[in-house]
């Protein structure tokens, strides 16, 4: 296990990649341990690792569970870690304190919490994603039908923007020529055949 004071940055995966070990993560239950604990299963759920978070209270630590004789109450706390992804979407609905950062009665605030989660899910592997839909339909009472595990959005290419480019201009210019019929030889003369091709007579 992993008590972390400092954030998980890329350069630990070289290090955690060596093992095929379930990686848990201890963090203080403050704001900023609740933060870094965000970041770091955001971060591990996107690379693919098996494992979980577990916070201790009161700014404790596992040996404090050691030496006051709670040496069963820390295996508990370490053998069932809120896994990645369920940690990262309990975070995007709730905080610290466990308000809910959005009020989840009201449609419009319902719509920005649910962005968020899409936002997230749309960034792991798509199996991953379609396991914990649930979870979040859960989380902010919607039925899972209406949440996107994906955000529909692919990138395009500067050649593929450019056909795109094209094909609009080509619609705008014949939309030119049919409401200006008269105007179509000096239509057709401006155009630059880099840009759009003129089909030859």
């Amino acid at each position: 296990m992993f008590k972390l004071g400092t954030a998980l940055t890329s350069q630990h995966i070289p290090l955690l990649k060596k093992s095929d070990a379930k990686i848990i993560l201890g963090y203080d239950g403050d704001k900023a341990g609740m933060e870094a604990a965000y970041k770091a299963s955001i971060f591990l759920a996107q690379n693919d690792f098996v494992g979980g978070v577990v916070i201790f209270q009161n700014g404790q630590d596992p040996a404090d569970y050691v030496k006051e004789g709670r040496v069963n109450e820390l295996k508990s706390l370490l053998l069932h870690p809120k896994y990645f992804v369920e940690f990262a979407l309990d975070y995007i609905v709730k905080d610290n304190l466990g308000n809910y950062r959005f009020d989840i009665n009201r449609p419009e605030e319902k719509q920005k919490i649910l962005v968020k989660i899409e936002e997230f899910l749309s960034t792991l592997k798509p199996v991953m994603a379609e396991e914990f839909k649930g979870y979040a339909s859960h989380l902010i009472n919607l039925h899972p039908k209406y949440i996107k595990t994906t955000l529909g959005v692919s990138l395009k290419t500067p050649n593929t923007l450019q056909n795109q480019m094209i094909d609009i201009t080509e619609i705008l210019i014949l939309q030119g020529i049919l409401n200006y019929p008269d105007k179509k030889e000096i239509i057709l003369a401006s155009l630059d055949s880099s840009i759009v091709p003129i089909p030859k007579n």
